[in-house]
Order: C-alpha cells, then structure tokens, then sequence
C-alpha cells in the first residue's frame, strides 16, 4: 500500500507540473499573432504575404519629410490607392508642434475615402508614413499603411460597406504629430469623424494589442470585442497610458470627443527607431494580427449604425476562452468588497479552529514582505551589475535594452522562485501555513484596495487571482497542512490557481517588453506575488523532494545565464548603436568629430583619439546627448543658409522684418536661435511668397526663441522667416544638420562595420554647421 500510495502522489505531482505549463502556455498562446495568411488566400481576407508588398515599397530606406525618399514613398501610396479607385488628395500645409522643442516642417498628409452605400457614419483609419532619421521603418509605420492598403483591397472585393471609411496616412508624426495636427486644426473633415482606428509599432513582433481609447469606451469594447477576430487588449495598459508622457496621432484627437482603438505591437524593441527596423525583421505574424482587427472592425462597424456615447468606462481583458472579458468600472469596489469579506472569514474561520493568531500574521507579513522586496531589490542590483560591469557593452545600446533580454527574463524567474520559494517554506515551518497564507493575502489585499482606488480599470489583475485562489484555499483548508493532499483537493487547488497562471505570465513578460530590461525588477515583484498566490500548490508540488526543484530551479538560473552571456557580443544581426558628427563652426573656422556615445569605440577612436575632449555644444541642440565627444576635424568646405532680407512689412502701426532663407547645401533640418530674445519670443513662417494677397502661402506662428525646420530648402522653395519688428540689432545663430556623413572626408575612413548602425536617438550621425547672422550685415 506504501508503494502505491507513493506512486500515486508521484503521479499527482506530474499532474500539476503539466497543468502550470499547460495553463501558462494557454494564456500565452491565446495572445500570440495568427498565422500569417500567403499571397493567393481568398481576395475577400485579410494576406499578410499581399501586405508584405507594400512593407518592402515603403522601407527600403529612411524616409523624414523633405528628403526626396519621402518623396518617393509618397507617390507609391498615391499610385496604390489610385489602384483601389479611392480618388487620393494630399493635404499640404505648415504645422508645428512643440513636444521636444519647437519643430516645424512642411507636411503632406494623404486623405482618401471609401464611400458607403448608406452613410450615416464615418470611421478614419489612421496610420503615418513617415520615418524616424536613422531607419527604414518598416514596423514603425509601414506595417500600419500596409495594413490599411491591404484591408481596403479586401473590403473592395467584398459587398460595399454602408457607412464611409476615411484613410487619412498622415505625415510628420516622428517629429512631434505634426500631421495629426495641422489635419485637426484646419480640416473640416474633422467634424464628419465618428471613429478612429490607429495604427502603431514600437517593436516588429508580438501581439498588436489595443492599448488605448478615448474616456468613456463603456459602448466601444464590447464592440471591438465582437468585431475583432483576435482581440487583445486590457485595461491596464489604458489606464498606465493615460499618465505617461507618450502620444501618438490619436493623442491629437482625444481632446476633440473623437472615440477611437489604438493599437501596437511592441516586442523586439531594440529595432524601434534603428536600421534593424527592416522588413526582415517584421514578424508576418504580428502584420497579420494587425490586419485581421483592422478588418473585421472596419466591417462591423462600417455595417451597421453606432452609438459610442458614454461617461463611464469598463475594465477589460483577455478571458480563457479567447475574447475578451469586460464589465463596468464602478463594479471594481462591490468585487473588491466581496473579496476582502472571503479573506474576513477565512481569517476568522481559521482563528475559531487555532489555525491562525495575529501574532503569527504579523511575523509572516514581515517576513513575506521582506522577501519580496529582497526579490526586486536583487534584481535591480543584478542588472546594474551586469550592465555596467560584466557586460558594459550594453551602455552602447540606447534603448535601455539588451538583446538577450528573454535569457535575462528566464533567468531573473528562475532566481526569483529560488528567493521567495526557500523562505517561504522555512516560514511556514516557523509559523505553519495558514499564518503565512494570511500573511501573502494579507498583502495582496492591500494592493488590490489601492489598486481598486487609484486604478480601478487594472484591479482586475490581482482581483481574480486572489477571488479565486483565496476561494479555493478556503475549500481544502483542512488539507493544506496534510504532507499529501487527495486528489479532489489537489483538482480543486489547480483550478483555484488557474487564473493567476493564465492571467499573470503575459503581464511579466509584458512589463519587461514595454518598460526595458532596466525595470525587470517589476516583473521580477510580480513573479514574487504570482509565487505568493500559487504558494499552496508550489508547496504540496515540491514538500516532498525541495533540493530536486531547487536544483532545477539553480540549473535553469545558470543555464538561462550563460545563454545571456553567449548572446551580448553584437553581430550583423545584433548591431551595436554609435555615433559620429562632423560639426563645422563657420564663424571661427574650426571643425570638429562629435559624438553622443559615452565613450569611444574601436571604430569612432578612428576619428577622435582615444582620450577626446567632452563639452555641452549647446550649439548644436539637435545632438541629444548631455557632453558630448569631440576632436578637431578636417575642415569642410561647406556654406551656411542663404539669408535674404527683404522690405520691411507695415501692418496697421506696427512693421516687420522678412528674411527668406534657402540651403546652399542640401540639409535634413535647420536651426535657428534668436540670441538675446526672449523664451517667448513670437515669429511666423511661410512657405511660398509671403502672403500679400496674390500668392497663396503656408503660414505659422510659434512662441519660442527657437525653432527647427525639418526639411531642405532647395532655392526654388524657400522659407520666409517675419520677424515681429523692424530691428538691425538681432543676431541669429543657424544651425543645419545633414542625415549623412561628408563623403570627401569618409574616403580615407573606414566605413561602419556590418555589426554597427547609427544611434536612434537625436541627430547622432552626419553633417551639421553652424554660423551667426547679424541682421543689420545682410
């Protein structure tokens, strides 16, 4: 009988070994992008492959407004949707916006329609086309035009829609949502909107998530619920997003009452912004997720009338069954409520049956915390080890990230597990298991009350968990301190855990792909509260054999390790980011290599010695770097903007100066600092003629002693500069900043190595000159 008994609580052991993966891997598969579908699937579908098309069109290289790339994309967007019969326009104009700096540029955004059979509505699908400096973009945003341009051939091929679907592929979004803007300011299609689905990457892989609406979504998810084939999405994410500092083109259009579903994917985010954003390396799968919501949304509500008026929101998320689960935020308290009575009485049935004294609560509470923190501090502790001194490569990486970034997720679990599981169970010895499982609820609870107050849309995240597990502790309550436990307890405990498995896994990995490896030590927290929760089965798991899963739990630390290790040295698949700037200050005559790396490398020790110089350059503003390397430099025969000032303008009582400025040389984008002004100061723009009533012109008006220009200034296009007064004594500096190095001095330079590329951030690799302007001289 001894035998048998042993046998079969073996076996239950390997039943509640498979029932973790299988749960974990279920709420992870049911997550994951489709499979993608080939070129000759049925014309009515959605075909990542036919996408794909479009993705290689576009980004094939950097495209940023006014560079002749942009161009050429902008024409073959034109021509395909001609193709689609859907009459394109291209709306031009001035726009400027002033989230990093005040930036302003010529922008041409795309608008086409597809025109309802019946139309009450409008639904605008939305996605930019534009690039950031240094990448193809094929993730951030070809996939979104694709997308759009693949979906409207399938809705084409299919019965007509009745109400009307509005494309607006808008242009400048990487330089502040100029697009977004100048298309909400000015044009009055902005009223007929009653929908805007947009589309978005910061990655080239994973689930396309709907990560944001517009307040009051209560008649909007249950729609997307139905409407998208695979939904993802959660109310979390909403409500983070909600308080950080991001924007994207549907931030322009919250202010004005428009609802919307804004989507993106996120993984692989060391190709966000790089050259590595390449159609390569964009997932088919993750585009054919995009693609098929795209669809199936347009379609259900392009079908039917919509009501999306609301003042109140749900919470919302991903349910076992593969759709979403939604109710109204207002419930958060009255399920919060019920959940703290459950705990109430377990407290006090276990304080009726001498399980549990307050005594004992209170140590295992202290000790449970103390675990945790340890867990998070240790984690954080460790990375910084790592990347600044076992593997300092990684400070070349701007994003904050690393390649072997799921060997470090594994490997931080596994040590994880060994951290909270090993005291734990040396506390419940201590106290017994009751006191301790009173303590780890007892903590949960408290930040599920101060979740359910601050964010009552991502409560559900330790709501069901703890509903559920503390429902099924309660149920084999008397089985928990038995070594063996029956089989129909053990079913009852498995099914009790079931939502913190299929719920909490996803959030881990999550949270170290939205966040960077930097802040792992939030996943790692919540590793150690996902322990917490599962602790009755993890204990009765390995009660009778620790040093065997803390074995395995070592292993898989240092395997997990060592194939970090095995994956930080870069390659032409992994590149390392660096930067290089040949700078020329055209008032002194000097020339100097710049970088914003934090250091010299093998390749950029070529051009600035191995000990440079560090300085501010506050001249070029547009290196984003706090110091900045540097070493003189060959000189470089370039010249400064043309500066052509014109008469005088009256208007009423006051006068202004004109200045019309144009690029002698070609230039990305342009500087210009109004020296001894104030932050305030106020000057307009145009593009054309200044406007006298005979030439049409683009006008804008800034507040800022600075601005930047993004875009050439070839002599047949210039830019007019109308100075608030008539003054000789302003001086202006001008600072023009060039994508590419000056090929006459890169002759007698190595190139980059394959394993290298551009830094993604701020102008960190060309050509940038500099010169002062004295009004009264010109």
């Amino acid at each position: 009988m001894g035998e048998k008994k042993r046998i079969n609580f073996s076996l239950q052991r390997v039943v509640i070994v498979l029932f973790i993966i299988g749960s974990v891997w279920w709420g992870l598969y049911l997550i994951s992008p489709p499979t993608p579908k080939p070129a000759d699937a049925p014309e009515t579908v959605f075909s990542a492959e036919r996408a794909f098309s479009h993705v290689e069109s576009i980004a094939q290289k950097s495209h940023v407004p006014g560079a002749p790339e942009h161009d050429t994309v902008r024409r073959y967007i034109l021509e395909e949707l001609d193709i689609l019969g859907l009459n394109p326009r291209v709306h031009k104009g001035l726009a400027s916006s002033q989230l990093r700096g005040t930036r302003v540029a010529e922008i041409h955004n795309i608008a086409a329609r597809l025109k309802g059979t019946n139309p009450e509505q409008t639904i605008m699908l939305m996605a930019h086309y534009d690039s950031a400096p240094y990448t193809p973009g094929a993730a951030d945003d070809a996939s979104g035009v694709a997308a759009i341009l693949e979906a409207m051939r399938a809705l084409k091929a299919g019965p007509p829609l009745k109400n009307d679907v509005l494309i607006l592929l808008t242009d400048g979004e990487e330089l502040g949502l100029l697009g977004a803007r100048q298309f909400a300011r000015s044009n009055p299609l902005l009223k007929e909107i009653d929908l805007i689905l947009n589309f978005e990457a910061r990655g080239s892989s994973g689930p396309a998530v709907m990560f944001e609406t517009n307040t009051g979504n209560a008649n909007l998810i249950p729609l997307f619920a139905d409407f998208s084939p695979h939904p993802v999405g959660n109310s979390l994410t909403y409500n983070i997003y909600k308080i950080l500092p991001n924007d994207t083109d549907f931030s322009v259009f919250k202010p004005h009452g428009v609802q919307g579903l804004n989507f993106a994917f996120i993984q692989d985010f060391l190709n966000y912004h790089t050259m590595q954003d390449h159609p390569d390396n964009l997932s088919a799968a993750t585009l054919q997720h995009q693609g098929e919501n795209l669809l199936g949304n347009i379609r259900g509500f392009g079908s039917q009338h919509f009501d999306l008026a609301s003042s109140s929101d749900l919470v919302y998320f991903n349910h076992p069954l593969g759709g979403l689960a939604y109710y109204p935020e207002n419930w958060s308290c009255f399920l919060t409520g019920i959940t703290v009575l459950l705990f109430l009485f377990g407290i006090i049935r276990g304080y009726q049956r001498g399980w549990i004294s307050a005594t004992r609560v209170l140590y295992g509470l202290i000790g449970y915390l103390v675990i945790l923190l340890s867990s998070g501090l240790i984690t954080w502790l460790a990375w910084e080890l790592i990347r600044q001194y076992i593997f300092p490569q990684f400070q070349w990486l701007q994003h904050g990230e690393t390649y072997a970034h799921s060997w470090y997720l594994w490997f931080f679990i596994s040590l994880s597990l060994l951290i909270v599981l090993y005291p734990c169970r040396w506390i419940k010895h201590k106290i017994n298991i009751y006191n301790l499982l009173s303590s780890i609820y007892l903590t949960l609870l408290t930040l599920l009350i101060a979740l359910t107050v601050l964010l009552p849309a991502a409560s559900y995240l330790l709501l069901w968990p703890i509903l559920f597990g503390l429902t099924g502790s309660v149920i084999v309550a008397r089985d928990l301190k038995r070594t063996e436990i029956r089989w129909g307890s053990a079913a009852i405990l498995m099914a009790s855990q079931f939502m913190t498995l299929f719920l909490l896994p996803f959030y881990v990995k999550f949270i170290q792909a939205a966040l960077t490896t930097q802040f792992l030590w939030i996943s790692i927290l919540l590793t150690g509260l996902m322990t917490g929760l599962l602790f009755p089965l993890l204990n009765h798991l390995i009660y009778t054999a620790p040093r065997l899963f803390f074995t395995a739990f070592a292993s898989l630390a240092l395997i997990c390790f060592t194939g970090a290790a095995l994956n930080s040295d870069y390659s032409k698949f992994q590149k390392k980011q660096n930067s290089l700037i040949h700078a020329s200050n055209l008032d002194t005559g000097n020339s100097y290599w710049l970088s914003a790396d934090h250091t010299v490398g093998g390749w950029t020790s070529e051009f600035l010695g191995v000990h440079p110089e560090d300085s501010l350059f506050t001249s070029f503003g547009l290196v984003s770097a706090s110091r900045v390397l540097y070493a003189p430099a060959p000189p470089l025969a370039i010249d400064a903007p043309n500066i052509k000032r014109l008469e005088s303008r009256a208007n009423d009582s006051t006068h202004s100066t004109i200045l019309q400025v144009t690029h002698t040389h070609p230039a990305t984008a342009t500087s210009f600092t109004f020296l001894g002004t104030p932050s305030d100061y106020t000057v307009t723009l145009e593009k054309g003629a200044p406007a006298d009533g005979s030439v049409s012109s683009y006008t804008q008006t800034i507040s800022s002693n600075e601005f930047t220009y993004y875009g050439d200034l070839p002599p047949s296009d210039p830019l007019y500069i109308i100075l608030p007064d008539k003054t000789n004594e302003l001086e202006i500096r001008i600072s023009s900043y060039h994508l590419q190095l000056p090929e006459v001095l890169m002759q007698h330079y190595r190139p980059r190595a394959p394993h290298m590329m551009p830094k993604p951030v701020g102008f960190s690799n060309g050509t940038a000159w500099t010169k002062t302007v004295h009004l009264q001289e010109l």
